[in-house]
Parts: structure tokens; C-alpha cells; sequence
């Protein structure tokens, strides 16, 4: 997640060099999905440090990870975002967690042009959201429906 984050970083605006690269982890830091955004927020954590240690990016500036916690509540996942662009000033974003959260925020990801990757959001293609800043790692739903139709017809499953 961090590296797809980092690599976005080339479309960034300029920053002071002295300053730190800040890279935003928003999602359910809290809650009921917290074991996974804690994960998360943790493993870009460690990513970040193990970049810092090898001397940095763009000239060594080191990356700072700037966390917000969504508690899988969408309304808070628009205002979290919100936050850690405009306050804490990130350059890139890994958001969400949840679909619902995800598509909440999606306008205010393309109103603010930050790019932004998701993991786990279930989402429709692309090209039928328009999706410029939002990079999604997780299946489409046409992708997904092609894997039960298969399981259901072809191996007969009966529950999925």
C-alpha cells in the first residue's frame, strides 16, 4: 500500500525540502473493522520507517505517516480525509476501508485532486465512476460476479 502511495507521489505539489513527505492512513482505526485499520495504519507505519532508515525519498526527505480514524462511519471518513489534506497537509492518501466510506468520500478525493489508493472498497469500475485520483486495488463487482457465477454453475456451490 505505502509503495502505490509512494509512487504517486511524482504528481504531488512542491513542497520546502526540508519537509517531510506526508502520506495520510484514513480508516477504522476504532470500531468494529479496527484489527484491520490498525493493520493497516501499522504496516504503513513500518513501510515508512524501513524508507526513512534507507535514507528517504526525492533527496532523503523522510515520509511521515499522518493517521485519522473514519470508525467505518462514512460521514467521519469524508471529514477525516478532509483533515489530513488540508490540515495535516498530505500529499497522498490510503483511505477507507469500507465501500460505504469510500464512496462517501470519493467527491471530496476528486474535489481536493490528492491521490488516493484503497485496498479494500468495493467499487465499480473505473470508468463508470470516473475515478482520477481514487486507484483501487480491490476486484469490481463484474469481476467478482464472474468468479460466483463460476463457482455456482461450475462447481455447484451452494453457499458463498
Amino acid at each position: 500500500m505505502l509503495l502505490a502511495v509512494a509512487l504517486t507521489i511524482g504528481t504531488m505539489q512542491a513542497v520546502p525540502a526540508q519537509e517531510p513527505i506526508r502520506i495520510g492512513v484514513v480508516g477504522p482505526h476504532s470500531g468494529p473493522a479496527a484489527y484491520d485499520g490498525q493493520s493497516t495504519l501499522i504496516g504503513a507505519q513500518v513501510a515508512a520507517e524501513e524508507i526513512n532508515q534507507a535514507g528517504g525519498l526525492l533527496g532523503g526527505r523522510k515520509i511521515e505517516i499522518v493517521a485519522a480514524d473514519t470508525r467505518g462511519i462514512p460521514a467521519e471518513a469524508v471529514s477525516a480525509y478532509r483533515k489530513v489534506v488540508t490540515q495535516d497537509r498530505a500529499v497522498a492518501v490510503d483511505c477507507c476501508w469500507f465501500s460505504s466510506s469510500t464512496i462517501a468520500t470519493h467527491p471530496t478525493i476528486e474535489e481536493l485532486k490528492i491521490p488516493t489508493t484503497t485496498g479494500v472498497a468495493f467499487l465499480p469500475d473505473a470508468k463508470e465512476t470516473k475515478l482520477t485520483y481514487l486507484f483501487k486495488f480491490a476486484q469490481t463487482p463484474r469481476l467478482e460476479s464472474r468468479f460466483v457465477d463460476y463457482w455456482v454453475k461450475k462447481l455447484n456451490v451452494k453457499k458463498v
